[in-house]
């Protein structure tokens, strides 16, 4: 492709190969996969150790740093809870949960990343499914 501009004094010339920049659009960053979320070890019958990988390529940061990422659990009700990262930004890639937790109970997870222009959409489906203990670990 080759470029010109036109202004009152007319056309210029046009571009050649060597004159032409890349550049690499900056945007929201990727939604992130349900496969990024694990049962911790550190899960309990009172509690939920939840780990998720860092978004780290630029194709899927948005070519921008992650600022935080926000981690929600569902109780089979359809109202998702905010665990970590909305309002206050949360950076690290593990949580333990300790309120409101009951034992045997299957909690539906989803996490979504954001980083200086938005959040990313957050994954619906398939859901992770991380169950607190019956029994301690």
């Amino acid at each position: 492709m080759r470029v010109t501009a036109y202004n009152e004094k007319g056309w210029s010339q046009t571009a050649s190969l060597t004159s032409i920049a890349a550049a690499t659009a900056k945007t929201i960053p990727a939604q992130m996969t349900a496969a990024t979320i694990q049962r911790g070890s550190k899960t309990s019958e009172t509690q939920i150790h939840v780990t998720w990988s860092a978004v780290v390529l630029a194709a899927k940061t948005g070519d921008s740093a992650i600022l935080s990422y926000n981690l929600q659990y569902d109780q089979g009700t359809s109202l998702w809870v905010n665990v970590v990262g909305d309002p206050t930004p949360f950076t690290q890639t593990e949580t333990i949960i300790t309120t409101g937790i009951t034992k045997g109970t299957n909690y539906k997870f989803k996490i979504k990343a954001r980083n200086v222009y938005d959040w990313a959409a957050s994954f619906t489906s398939p859901n992770v499914i991380i169950a607190a203990s019956d029994k301690p670990a």
